[in-house]
């Protein structure tokens, strides 16, 4: 916020801000003498730097033996620590910089040479140092697991044993975080509340195998596994002293195998689970800068073919020459969340099938995958609130400013959602969206996930004593098409991201190649093994070609990518050493616009290049 006094205002701007008339009730005084906003992206104290600090310590105790012949047990505990101290820098102290701003003379009587915001400028190292902010912060976690369970032959049926395991399990956790300075008036990486808090599992599980056929003219072989699980959690936010409501929920399973003889095998499985919410989507929440795309950008498809509802809607949502607008590249919105202590666990389907071949040498295998999650803990996708106002996916149509998903109604003040500079800064969340009276969103059940696939697997092995005397060649080739990623981004809004590459924002593991492949390639001949692997991952559009449909030509995706690694292995038994190089030529990630991080997806891709290793194993 700069005062009219700030000695760096160009004349012509001080003109400007000296002839307004208006109001602004955020600011004391009116008219020309009233304070306006800036905004700049501060490069000036340099790169986000993080030095992350792990003590990791660990134990295990625990006994195991016979009950009779035919029964077994085994009892753990299981207590671990982990420290985690972080230095942020590459911090701006807001607090400091709105001190170098309302000075009289600019800041230069706080730091030598001041700060002048408009237009480029170097800042002298006296004032750098003023301006950065080293955040510190500390988490701990601590784990405590007790476990028993006995495992044995309940009884006889024609066609084998019955085996079982019952067991009872005890699962603590405390979770505490000393956010230091980040706690302040920081920018740059984001600010953190102090956090407490504990989680607490009670399971009761128990396991079956049951043979069904043995010998028979229609199965070599054939039987069934279950699986059952209980478990109560009970999840308790000591920092802000709220007690979380405890939840008992089931998991639960069923496998099957059909041998159908000596070359054919038939399998399938169904399995019920479910995931606990965690202690950050209980209480702690948080806020984040994910990129975004900006329809009002005079470069789109919207504001190319909208016309002046289009136009007009910018200028509604605070875009104020939405004509000559256009984004800045790299732009992020904020976007915060608030933890939800009513939450229920997400629940998941999965099924499988599939069949195992194995003749002349060859081992093949195929398996369908569908996999649907319900009751997901949902936090929006600020793409797809920014999407929903501006008339994508036939939602908002008629392009009114008054759809939830562009301004707040008038009981809570009217205006716009989005925060503009006129990049869109700030998302605040309506609270007929789930917005609490902050404008955070707060965690809820929502939605659904869904994704179904096809892995394939081919492998064949050889001898080549007619080469080398005791050789054998062997090839393992896995496969995997993914056929979809399906997601309620909204209610009734499905967005499928299957062939899509993320952004920034979206999280890392979020890249959804539609085909991925190794090949594995070894020769033995002993005592030395010489191995090879390929990897094949498919091209992929950029994730905002869904969501923004209409838009492709203002982003890219990856190519797809080969990487080939290599390694020779020497079995001296007990000594074995082995020798590699990974991505063997060096290649480079793919680079896109948006993406995650750094031009690419460190998450999927090779950032680190062609690089060798050594490693000693000695087995005694």
């Amino acid at each position: 916020i700069v005062p009219t006094t700030n000695p760096f205002i160009p004349a012509d701007l001080l003109a400007v801000l000296n002839a307004r008339t208006g109001d602004d009730p955020a600011f004391v005084g009116s008219g020309g003498t009233e304070p306006f906003r800036i905004a700049k992206r501060f490069l000036d104290t340099g790169l986000r730097i993080s030095e992350i600090d792990n003590q990791v310590l660990q134990g295990t105790i625990g006994l195991r033996g016979d009950i009779t012949d035919n029964w077994r047990y085994e009892a753990s505990y299981t207590w671990g620590r982990t420290k985690i101290n972080t230095a942020a820098s590459g911090n701006v102290n807001v607090q400091n910089a709105q001190l170098l701003l309302e000075s009289a003379t600019g800041g230069a009587d706080l730091c030598d040479g001041g700060f002048n915001p408009f237009g480029i400028h170097p800042i002298s190292a006296d004032c750098v140092e003023f301006l950065n902010e080293t955040g510190f912060t500390e988490t701990q976690f601590t784990m405590r697991v007790a476990q028993a369970f006995v495992t044995g032959d309940l009884f006889e049926l024609p066609a084998g044993t019955v085996s079982v395991v019952f067991g009872a399990e005890r699962r603590d956790f405390e979770y505490r975080f000393d956010p230091g300075t980040l706690a302040g008036p920081i920018a740059g990486f984001n600010t953190a509340t102090p956090d407490l808090g504990t989680n607490r599992f009670t399971d009761f599980f128990a396991e079956a195998r049951i043979p069904l056929f043995k010998d028979q003219p229609f199965a070599r072989s054939a039987e069934i596994g279950l699986s059952f699980r209980s478990s109560k959690s009970d999840f308790n936010d000591i920092q802000n002293g709220v007690d979380g409501q405890p939840s008992t929920d089931n998991a639960y399973g069923i496998t099957g195998t059909w041998e159908v003889n000596d070359w054919a095998r038939l399998r399938g499985s169904y399995q019920h689970s479910v995931r606990a919410p965690n202690f950050v989507e209980l209480f702690s929440g948080g806020g984040s800068f994910p990129q975004y795309f900006d329809p009002c950008s005079v470069n789109t498809t919207f504001r190319q073919e909208g016309g002046t509802a289009a136009a007009d809607l910018c200028a509604d949502t605070g875009v104020g020459s939405p004509d000559t607008y256009v984004q800045t590249p790299g732009s992020q919105a904020f976007i915060g969340i608030t933890g939800n202590p009513n939450l229920k666990p997400e629940t998941g389907d999965t099924w499988t099938v599939g069949a195992v071949l194995q003749r002349w040498g060859i081992t093949a295998s195929i398996d369908y995958y569908n996999i649907a999650i319900k009751d997901t803990i949902f936090a929006p996708d600020p793409n797809m609130i920014i999407a929903a106002c501006y008339g994508y996916h036939g939602i908002n149509p008629d392009l009114d400013f008054g759809n939830p998903f562009c301004s707040f109604p008038a009981e809570e003040g009217g205006g716009s959602i989005f925060a503009r500079t006129p990049d869109i800064s700030y998302i605040s969340i309506p609270q007929a969206l789930g917005g609490d009276a902050y404008g955070y969103f707060q965690a809820v059940n929502q939605g659904k996930v869904k994704t179904s696939g096809v892995d394939v697997q081919l492998a064949y092995s050889m001898p080549t004593d007619s080469i080398v005397e005791n050789s054998r060649l062997s090839a393992n080739l896995l496969v995997n098409y993914l056929i979809n990623f399906k997601v309620e981004e909204l209610p009734g809004l499905v967005i499928d991201y299957a062939g899509t590459a993320s952004y920034f924002g979206a999280g890392l593991g979020t890249s959804f190649p539609e085909w991925k492949a190794n090949l594995n390639l070894a020769w033995n001949m002993k005592p030395f093994t010489f191995s090879t692997r390929v990897r094949y991952i498919d091209g992929m559009d950029n994730r905002l070609k869904v969501q923004f449909p209409g838009e492709e030509h203002l982003h890219s995706g990856p190519d797809s990518v080969w990487y080939f690694d290599a390694a020779v292995e020497a079995d001296f038994r007990p000594l074995t050493l082995r020798l590699g190089m990974n991505n063997l030529f060096d290649k480079k990630p793919p680079e896109y616009s948006p993406n995650v991080q750094s031009g690419t997806d460190p998450s999927l891709y090779d950032v680190i290049g062609r690089r060798a290793y050594v490693s000693a194993t000695l087995r005694f």
